[in-house]
This record gives C-alpha cells, sequence and structure tokens, in this order.
C-alpha cells in the first residue's frame, strides 16, 4: 500500500518546500492526507505521526481559509475521508460520529478556551478523560438488547461489525436497569490492552507471522477478522464515554454532565475508565495535561492512551456550541508530546523509486521504541541530511509521535568524536552505476538511466495496481522475480508473458492455474479507461485525479470536433499530451504538469513502449464518461444517496456518473435529489426539512430507464 511518489509528496509539504499553484498545491494536499487516512484507518499501517499529518491538516484549513472559492467536497475538512474498506456491509449513523481537533501545545488550548468563552459568554467548566489509542466505535441498544456495532468509518457511514463486538466481554448484550428505554446509542473505544498485545506478539513470533506494530494496530486488524472466535481470544476491551441519543427525554434531562453520563453509563452496566476530572480554570486545565504525574499515570496503566480528551462539561452547553463536518466545536484533544529515543548512525542505504529518485535510508543500531525494534529510518534527500547536519556514527533523537515510522528530530553534536562521515550524494546509481543528475529546482537526485532495474520494478509495479490497470494477482515480488529473471523490462512485455508459459513454470510459486489467472487478468487489462492508462504510465505529477481531468478534456475536445472516438489510439494520445495550448487551457492542469508531459514524450523510449502497448493490443478509446455523454440521460443532475442497498455504494455511483450526473457526498442546496436506502438517518431528515426531493433506487432506474 505504500506509495514511494506520495510519500515524497508528504515529505514536500511537510518541508514547506512545494508551494506553486494553489488549485494543484491544493488537490495534491487532499490527495495525501486521504492517502494517509487510509494507512491510518483501513491498512493499519501509518507513515507519518499524528504530528505531522495535523500539520498538514492545519495547512490545508489555512489555503480553504484563504481561498473558500476551491473548496472541494473531498477535503479531509469537510468529511473523514480514506476510512472505510469496501469489503465490509456498511450502516448509516443517526448522527455524524465526528473526529476531535488536536492540540500539541498550550497555545492551541488557551486559543480554544477564548473560542468558547466568546460563544457562550456564560460561566462553564471543563472535563477531562483519557484518550484511548483505540479503535472508535458506536453501540446501539433497543429495547435494552444489544442491536449493532459500527465502526466510525467517514463519520457519516461506517462499517458493520456487530458479530465481532458481541464477544467482547465488556460489552454487555442486555442492558441493566432500561426498563424506560427503547433505543440508545453510545460511544466508546475499542483496546487491547498491553498484556493482551504482548501475548499476541510472543504467539505470532512463535508461529514466524509479522508482528503488530502497536495494541492500536492489534486491536483494528482483530475487529476486521472475519472468525469471532479469533476476536474473543484476543481479549479485547471496551470503554464506553459517550451517550449520543436516548429515547426517554425524561432521562436524558436529568442528565447535565460528563460526570453524570459516566454515572449513566455504569448504571447500564459498562465499563467505564475511572479518570475523570473536572475544572473551570484554563490554567488548571493546562497544568493537569503537563503535569508528569499524569502521563506517567497513563503509561503505567495496561491500556495505551495517547492524551487527554477536554470537553465543555455542561451538555446543553455543547449544543449551543455546536459542530463542523468533522469535528465538534465543545471538545479538543490534548495530545502527549512525542516518544523520542537515542541511537546511532551506522551506515546509509540507498534506494532507487519509481521516479528514479535516489532515496538515503539510515541503518540505525538497533533500538527499542514502544515495543518495536527500530533499525531504519528514512533521510528523504540530500536537502534534508544537510539542514539537519546528519552524518554516518551521528548519535540522533529518534521519534515516533502516533506510532508511526522513525523520523529524525535532530543530532546530538555534543556526542561527536571526529570518527563522523559525511553523507554524500552519488555520482552514479547504486543500482546500475549511471551517472546521477540533479535537476535545480528539485530536492532530488535521479538516475539518469530509464532502464535502470529498481525504476523498471517500480513502475511495473505501479503500473499493475488498483488505480491503474488493476492487474491482480501479480504482486511485487512476481514483478521483482519476473524482472531480475529477464522476461520483462518494462509494463509492454507483461502482455507477451503469454509466449513465455514454460519459463513461468520454472518460477517458484507459479502454478499453471495460477499462470492462467494472472494471464487471463492482462488480456482482460487491454481494456482499460483511458484515465487507468494515463495514471499506469506513471509521469511525474500526473496521478489518479490529473489523468481523470487529462481523460474528460481529451474526450470533451473530441466530442466538440466530431472525431470518431472508436479510432483514439497512442498517436492521438501522444498528440493530445504534448499540445501545449491545449493543455495549458484545462483548468487544473499547470505548468508543472505540462513540462513533465513534454518532457515523458520527448523521449523516444517512452514514445516505443507506447507503440508496443498498442501493438499488443491495449486500447485506448475506452472513456470512462463517454456513456453519460452520449445519453445524458443525468446530465446536471446532482445526487447524494443515504441508507444501505443491495449493491454497494460504489456500484451505484459509477452507474449515476456514467449517465452524467454528479454525486455529492453531502445534503445542500445544492443537491436534486436523495437516493434513500433502508435506514436512511440524519441526511434524510435533512432533506426533508430542506425541501429536497427523495427518490428510491428502483424508481430512479424506472424514471431514467437505466
Amino acid at each position: 500500500m505504500i506509495n514511494n511518489d506520495i510519500e515524497e509528496l508528504t515529505q514536500k509539504f511537510l518541508n514547506c518546500d512545494y508551494i506553486e499553484n494553489t488549485f494543484d498545491y491544493y488537490q495534491n494536499l487532499i490527495e495525501v492526507l486521504i492517502y494517509h487516512n487510509n494507512l491510518y484507518y483501513i491498512y493499519n499501517t501509518p507513515s507519518i505521526s499524528d504530528y505531522q499529518y495535523d500539520l498538514l491538516f492545519d495547512l490545508l484549513k489555512k489555503i480553504e481559509k484563504e481561498n473558500q472559492d476551491i473548496i472541494s467536497p473531498n477535503s479531509p475538512t469537510q468529511r473523514l475521508v480514506g476510512q472505510i474498506q469496501n469489503s465490509y456491509k456498511t450502516y448509516n449513523h443517526d448522527f455524524p460520529m465526528l473526529s476531535l481537533e488536536n492540540a500539541y501545545d498550550t497555545k492551541d488550548l488557551f486559543e480554544k478556551d477564548k473560542f468558547i468563552k466568546k460563544r457562550l459568554n456564560t460561566e462553564f467548566n471543563y472535563s477531562l478523560e483519557p484518550k484511548f489509542d483505540g479503535s472508535s466505535v458506536e453501540l446501539i441498544y433497543k429495547n435494552g438488547v444489544f442491536e449493532k456495532a459500527i465502526t466510525r468509518g467517514d463519520g457519516f457511514v461506517g462499517e458493520d461489525i456487530t458479530e465481532n463486538i458481541k464477544v467482547i466481554e465488556t460489552v454487555p448484550l442486555y442492558l441493566k436497569n432500561a426498563k424506560n428505554i427503547s433505543y440508545i446509542i453510545l460511544r466508546g473505544e475499542i483496546v487491547m490492552p498491553k498484556s493482551s498485545f504482548n501475548k499476541l506478539n510472543k504467539k505470532r513470533e512463535k508461529e514466524g507471522k509479522s508482528l503488530f506494530a502497536n495494541p492500536r494496530n492489534a486491536a483494528t486488524g482483530t475487529l476486521r477478522q472475519l472468525d469471532p472466535q479469533v476476536v474473543a481470544d484476543r481479549k479485547l476491551v471496551c470503554f464506553i464515554y459517550e451517550l449520543t441519543y436516548i429515547s426517554s427525554e425524561i432521562i436524558f434531562d436529568k442528565i447535565k454532565t460528563q460526570k453524570d453520563i459516566f454515572i449513566f453509563l455504569k448504571n447500564l452496566g459498562f465499563t467505564v475508565y475511572d479518570w475523570l476530572k473536572i475544572t473551570d480554570n484554563i490554567q488548571d486545565l493546562v497544568n493537569i495535561c503537563q503535569d508528569i504525574k499524569t502521563k506517567n499515570y497513563f503509561e503505567n496503566q495496561n491500556i495505551e492512551f495517547d492524551g487527554i480528551v477536554i470537553k465543555v462539561n455542561q451538555i446543553n452547553f455543547r449544543k449551543k456550541l455546536g459542530e463542523t463536518n468533522h469535528h465538534p466545536r465543545w471538545a479538543i484533544a490534548y495530545k502527549f508530546p512525542a516518544k523520542q529515543i537515542v541511537t546511532k548512525i551506522l551506515d546509509v542505504e540507498l534506494n532507487v523509486s519509481r521516479s528514479a529518485s535516489i532515496n538515503p535510508v539510515a541503518i540505525l543500531q538497533t533500538v527499542n521504541l514502544s515495543g518495536v525494534n527500530i533499525s531504519r529510518v528514512s533521510l528523504h534527500n540530500w536537502d534534508f541530511i544537510s539542514q539537519k547536519d546528519i552524518k554516518i556514527g551521528d548519535n540522533v533523537w529518534i521519534q515516533r509521535s502516533g506510532e508511526v515510522i522513525p523520523y529524525i528530530v535532530g543530532v546530538i553534536k555534543e556526542k561527536r568524536d571526529g570518527n563522523e562521515k559525511e553523507i554524500l550524494a552519488p555520482n552514479l546509481c547504486p543500482i546500475c552505476d549511471s551517472k546521477i543528475i540533479k535537476v535545480d529546482t528539485d530536492v532530488n537526485y535521479y538516475c539518469s538511466n530509464i532502464n535502470c532495474p529498481s525504476v523498471i520494478k517500480e513502475k511495473i509495479v505501479h503500473f499493475v495496481s488498483k488505480n491503474c490497470l488493476d492487474i491482480d494477482g501479480i504482486g511485487e515480488k512476481l514483478i521483482y522475480m519476473l524482472v531480475d529473471n529477464g522476461f520483462i523490462k518494462h509494463y509492454a512485455d507483461l502482455y507477451y508473458l503469454k509466449d513465455k508459459i514454460n519459463y513461468l513454470k520454472s518460477l517458484p510459486l507459479l502454478g499453471e492455474k495460477r499462470i492462467n489467472d494472472i494471464l487471463e487478468k492482462i488480456e482482460n487489462s487491454k481494456k482499460t479507461f483511458l484515465r487507468r492508462f494515463i495514471n499506469g504510465l506513471g509521469i511525474k505529477f500526473v496521478g489518479k485525479k490529473t489523468s481523470k481531468i487529462l481523460e474528460n478534456s481529451i474526450y470533451e475536445d473530441l466530442k466538440y470536433n466530431n472525431i470518431d472516438i472508436s479510432k483514439f489510439n497512442h498517436q492521438k494520445l501522444i498528440k493530445y499530451l504534448t499540445d501545449q495550448t491545449f493543455l495549458s487551457n484545462i483548468h487544473g492542469i499547470g505548468d508543472k504538469i505540462i513540462f513533465s508531459l513534454k518532457q515523458t514524450f520527448e523521449n523516444q523510449e517512452n514514445l516505443q513502449i507506447l507503440y508496443e502497448l498498442e501493438k499488443v493490443g491495449v486500447v485506448l478509446n475506452n472513456f470512462y464518461n463517454q456513456k453519460s455523454i452520449l445519453d445524458s440521460k443525468l446530465s446536471g443532475i446532482k445526487f447524494c444517496i443515504t441508507g444501505s442497498f443491495d449493491i454497494k455504494r460504489d456500484e451505484i455511483i459509477k452507474i449515476l456518473e456514467n449517465n452524467g450526473a454528479e454525486f455529492l457526498s453531502q445534503v445542500s442546496s445544492k443537491l436534486d435529489f436523495l437516493i434513500v436506502g433502508k435506514g436512511g438517518g440524519s441526511k434524510l431528515q435533512k432533506a426533508k426539512k430542506e425541501g429536497i426531493k427523495t427518490i428510491s433506487l428502483d424508481d430512479l432506474y424506472t424514471k431514467y430507464n437505466l
């Protein structure tokens, strides 16, 4: 899942050395944040710290504040994105399940206090409770009986994990003292105790399986197990901390504060963590957060915590403060300072990415930080090395904020003994010994050989990936093996593998059935959409979003000039992608993209590969939006979706977009129709309130003959 190009772009944003056209910059930043949301929430393999993510998020908010006309509905500030895995059944939250604002220093806390005081203009106090480092969950009970458990997801739609939650001992299947409660919604956190985590990792180590990086990843990974017995065996714990809705107004009216909520939850039979502080003074609040005794207390518990959640204590004041699409305005999470440790740089290893950039990696004296052995850390580029004055032999501070891939915070120069060595940029590629090139405007060094084995491998890995040609079954290991054995030299060679079946059979782990499956998927990929093909070429600065823009613009031009779409081919694609006048008139295509396209198609070897792809039968006349523009059944009509359906939401959206419609993620005055499935929640209520038309999926198909 790790995308080297996005990782490089991430570092450019973090280093603040990537400031160009505002729209391009903004769209790329959104793509980076969604990518990191996926790593964190779906794959449990975050590659940046919580702190670094928040820096990017704050940068996004700043751009949107200064350029409100470009705000995208897909922005993480507008909704939680990249947090739902398609393989799980989804369920709409009756009330949005939002994230929290994060504070890493006292300045953020004082600013939040100032904001709340100005809004409320009356006396109030704060409650402080632990911030669990686990997986958020919503529990629903009907007539005192456990009904459903839903993950946060994107805040509006989550994943149904009911069966797995049923086997967690601290989740009561029947509530106590719930005689007059017909419906109740609660929120909490699923965590794996440190003792259970250590036991699990020891078992996995004996079995030769990969280890979980931390309790949070272990808990999240466990909840995604298909076998509830596995969940039961791992001894997860559920702590409930919030009452979202209760059907009895009489009971709800008696609950005035967070402390009342905790007492009520305990009375129902839920497990509540017994640490709650109340203060009406911001300085006292800050003192509690910064007190070393507070942090030591949490570190010595059997549960992993990464901060303190601060809430306005009075429930009625929370309603007055309200919420954004991302977070409640009445709460903030104070994150504990990042964990750091000292180690030594023993050597530097050089890797070569798909873009041919030379990536330095420090080999460390192995240290254990938060239960994880760290022996390598990225040095990003030579500007980073120079700025921090890093040398081989240096003692450095390593940081793992939020339990992620380590980062060098700084060098302890006082420990230098004179034997340290400079980390020099190479003159030759570490893989193929070709010359290294450096562009003044770029922080990276590049291998000059477009046939560098490492570059070839990474390009083919990208070419077959899900957002490109989507050739399932050809993984990284197989591609490396095929390149190393001389079977393929570029991605066009994939289509000649059918002529090398006997050779393929000689490779390990390649049985006849797998070979036939792979060859069938390679054959099917010849009719991919143009946007996927463009993305698959791996052109610098041309990713998924830009490929979509290019495909749409090319199609519009073909249609406008009455050019036969069925005859669109590789030569015509090259003509479009090198036409500077055409490209410069496309919104979202900046000078850097135009220059990159020009460089790509001036290279004769790249052109030859394109012609090879045409020769083997890869066609380019399959446009994603071709049907929609031709039929225009739903052209210009804006839809939103709520509830559950017999088919996946992605399929519904695809049908809508293929017929010219525009899909909106939220209900707004711009909406024409809300498509309603089973159990439509808050979106349906909002649509009714604003007078927006609703329609069932079946009626939609009938009305527009889809």
